[in-house]
């Protein structure tokens, strides 16, 4: 038998063919499950803070968990009509569980008020170093505070009705600074 060129070729041909078929037939391509989210699941936590049934707009609001085997620690800010929603690390929402809950009211000694961002701050600017606080500790305070909070799936939105007296007068984050004249 006299092997030609073309056989040759024809051969390797099908050689090839069959290693690459084998090959191909146990690396089939799936894809992977899709990622999981990191942290605990979020539930949407809204609701209102008044003051002498009135909204308390500008306050800071802090969740800390009643205990360390459920929920998360959270920031929200009131709105001018005293609405808020929470988050968990820029995250809306925080975990199911147990809180305790301070409502923060604070004037910097620049006489604005302290907003959520600056009361999270590390580092917080002078002016806010000597910040009053013009909530009662019963309701600003996390150590003192009587509110309380249960985060769970299908929650109604929650109302926290604070009694005055303040300690001190109120300044409106919504009001428009002055523009400075040239």
């Amino acid at each position: 038998m006299n092997a030609t060129k073309s056989d040759f070729f024809s051969n390797r041909f099908i050689f090839a063919a069959i290693i690459l078929s084998a090959l191909l037939t146990g690396c089939e391509a799936e894809n992977p499950p899709p990622p999981t989210p990191k942290g605990p699941k979020l539930i949407p936590v809204t609701g209102k803070v008044m003051l002498d049934h009135k909204p308390l707009p500008g306050a800071v609001l802090i969740f800390l968990p009643s205990s360390s085997d459920s929920g998360t620690h959270g920031v929200g800010e009131t709105k001018a009509d005293g609405s808020f929603e929470m988050a968990h690390l820029y995250q809306p929402g925080l975990a199911a569980g147990d809180y305790r809950v301070a409502v923060s009211y604070q004037v910097g000694g620049n006489g604005k008020l302290v907003t959520a961002e600056i009361h999270s701050a590390i580092a917080k600017p002078p002016e806010f170093l000597s910040a009053k606080e013009l909530v009662p500790d019963r309701y600003s305070n996390l150590s003192k505070t009587e509110l309380r909070a249960t985060v769970k799936r299908g929650m109604a939105p929650l109302e926290f009705n604070l009694e005055g007296p303040l300690l001190g007068p109120l300044v409106s984050p919504y009001v428009a600074e002055p523009k400075a004249s040239p």
